[in-house]
């Protein structure tokens, strides 16, 4: 500050040791002092108008790149990457096989379908499906799938929702479908062996139950009919209260598995028996009346259908040895089902553990017999380590690659790029671009040119499938410029430039170069 005011002093006739200054010094100091501050406030505000731009574009860019990535994660922590809805216009069958189905366009980029997925409804939780993941394209949203297990009404659906699940899923619905289909035929075969007669000459257990029944009513009509006889019914209405235990009993052992509506076991029928024996058994004859005004002797029951002690005897005891002799097999079958099902509440991890017990320990075969591949490639599986592996395959210690065939060269050298790269691997430097407008995007992500008149720019070769972006350090004298189309510029407005200066010109897309966000800042030095 010192020197600048000697400066000025000696400019406007002050010398050396003169402390006095005249008006007309004084005059010509303060002016020459305005004209400087002018200047310094006119480079001021161009000054602070850049600085602003420039943080306004950081600003800009900063938030174009954090913001999706804050998005995303956020979505991660929903666990929006574990369940997908389908597309609106898709429609799904749940039917075992294989199958193809389209993820929501919200939900490609995120979704990651697990080895086992779980195919469930919106609006109802009845209908599901469990399927194995066979491939998934997050591009076009084409998720391929083998559908194992199904429950509920198998569709088309349109509301579909996928769900990550665990393969644990899969052995629980297999499990439970084994054992419904157990249950249903232990069903069936009951009702078989009610209903059916079986061997040639014997008969169901409904029979023999229904018979014994119709010998102890009999010995009961022949108490009443004569007093005579009462000595004779009680006898038989004991000898029928037996038969009620045996009966009872065999119901108790030989089956208990409920049937239909409307239809009854074997259990139901002996049990029945039992009843109308027990009943004959408390028949007392000083008790008893007929009715002679309503029926005739001859009405009520014939000489002929009336049992002696012997008779009923006989028949009881012919009765219960069809009984237990006409018994079919499948109601052994039944029995073990119905004890295992009824006294074992982890019946399907029994039933998986008694199969795998059967299996040995272990195996005695050679590898060629459980294995197809070539007597080479058996060879390599059979090795007792990577050496020997290595052996086998003529590989080569070391920092030289062996070459595995004879039409192929060992390479001991270090490789050299043949022409620029993709985006995101190794690019060349600035491309010059002279007189041309194109921005090639195929090869280069940096660009240079003087603009001196009118021109239009354009764009080719802009990847498709990433991120991509390139600048363009532009030296501008005059012209129009027209730049290519879909920039969106801050504030939505085209920067302009000044004759002279030189612009740093930034442009970024993600959608292969239909929409792109654009900044420019003077760029001198």
């Amino acid at each position: 500050m010192l020197s600048m005011a000697l400066n000025l002093a000696n400019r406007y006739g002050a010398t050396a040791g003169v402390t006095e200054f005249t008006p007309a010094f004084w005059n010509g100091f303060v002016g020459e002092i305005d004209l400087a501050l002018n200047d310094l406030t006119g480079k001021s505000a161009s000054f602070e108008e850049a600085r602003a731009e420039l943080i306004q574009a950081a600003l800009f860019r900063l938030n174009e790149i954090l913001l999706p990535a804050y998005e995303r994660v956020f979505e991660y922590q929903q666990a929006g990457f574990l369940t997908a809805e389908i597309a609106d216009d898709s429609e799904v069958t749940f039917a075992e096989g294989s199958t193809t189905l389209a993820i929501h366009p919200d939900k490609r980029d995120l979704f990651r379908p697990t080895p086992f997925v779980a195919l469930s409804r919106a609006s109802i939780s009845t209908d599901i499906a469990i399927a194995r993941h066979d491939n998934y394209d997050p591009e076009t949203g084409a998720l391929t799938l083998t559908i194992v297990a199904v429950s509920g009404n198998a569709g088309p659906h349109s509301d579909v929702i996928v769900s990550a699940t665990a393969a644990s899923v899969q052995a629980q619905q297999i499990f439970l479908t084994d054992a419904r289909a157990a249950r249903d035929r232990a069903a069936d075969w009951a009702e078989k062996a009610v209903d059916a007669a079986v061997e040639a000459g014997k008969f169901s257990a409904k029979h023999h139950a229904t018979k014994a029944a119709a010998s102890a009513s009999a010995a009961a009509g022949s108490a009443g009919t004569a007093t005579t006889k009462a000595g004779e019914a009680t006898t038989a209405a004991t000898a029928a209260g037996a038969a009620r235990d045996k009966a009872q009993k065999w119901a108790d052992e030989a089956e208990n598995v409920e049937v239909e509506a409307g239809k009854h076991s074997a259990k139901h029928w002996a049990q029945k028996a039992a009843a109308s024996a027990a009943a004959a058994a408390t028949f007392d004859p000083s008790s008893y009346y007929t009715k002679v005004e309503v029926y005739a002797k001859s009405e009520v029951y014939a000489k002929a259908e009336t049992y002696t002690r012997t008779e009923t005897d006989a028949a009881i005891s012919v009765a219960i040895d069809n009984l237990v002799d006409g018994a079919p097999g499948a109601l052994d079958t039944l029995i073990e089902l119905s004890a295992a099902l009824g006294d074992d509440p982890n019946f399907a991890a029994s039933m998986a553990a008694a199969i795998s017990a059967k299996a040995d320990a272990v195996h005695t075969h050679t590898l060629a017999q459980i294995s197809n591949a070539s007597a080479d490639g058996r060879s390599l599986v059979a090795a007792v380590n990577v050496a020997a592996m290595r052996t086998l395959l003529q590989l080569r210690v070391g920092t030289e690659v062996q070459a595995y065939d004879a039409d192929t060269a060992k390479t001991d050298v270090a490789q050299a790029w043949t022409a620029a790269q993709q985006f995101g691997q190794i690019r060349t430097g600035v491309t010059a671009m002279g007189s041309g407008s194109q921005f090639n995007c195929a090869n280069e992500t940096a660009f240079s040119r003087t603009v001196g008149g009118n021109v239009t720019f354009s764009t080719t070769n802009v990847p498709s499938s990433s991120s991509y972006g390139f600048t363009f350090l532009m030296t501008y004298t005059s012209g129009t410029i027209t730049w290519f189309s879909g920039i969106q510029w801050p504030d939505g407005v085209a920067p302009s430039f000044s004759g002279g200066k030189t612009y740093l010109v930034m442009f970024h897309t993600v959608n292969g170069g239909t929409t792109w966000r654009g900044a420019a800042i003077q760029y001198d030095g």
